[in-house]
């Protein structure tokens, strides 16, 4: 089940500033992502209706008072598919 929610992109640091505020469709979901020994939980993805050029791997997106590092981006025709693994420590302006 898809929400339509406002997400906060944030750059290549959490601590950046917002670049940019969009819509999209978010949604629980549960899968790993293995990087040599370690494991990182991906618990949301999003859906884009377009291509966003300033998404990048690596990057940090703000959903809410929760910050999440940009894990996996699926790129298809005209809609991106983005992986998110929450934070444990979350930044506190």
């Amino acid at each position: 089940m898809y929400r339509n929610i406002s997400v906060e992109i944030l750059g290549n640091k959490p601590t950046n500033t917002t670049i940019k505020t969009i819509s999209v469709d978010c949604q629980q979901f549960d899968n790993i992502i293995k990087i040599e020994e370690y494991e990182f939980p991906i618990t949301k993805r999003m859906f884009t209706d377009a291509i966003e050029e300033i998404l990048e791997m690596n990057g940090y997106i703000k959903i809410k008072d929760k910050e999440f590092k940009i894990m996996k981006i699926k790129e298809y025709d005209n809609y991106q598919e983005v992986w998110l693994y929450e934070l444990e420590r979350q930044v506190i302006e």
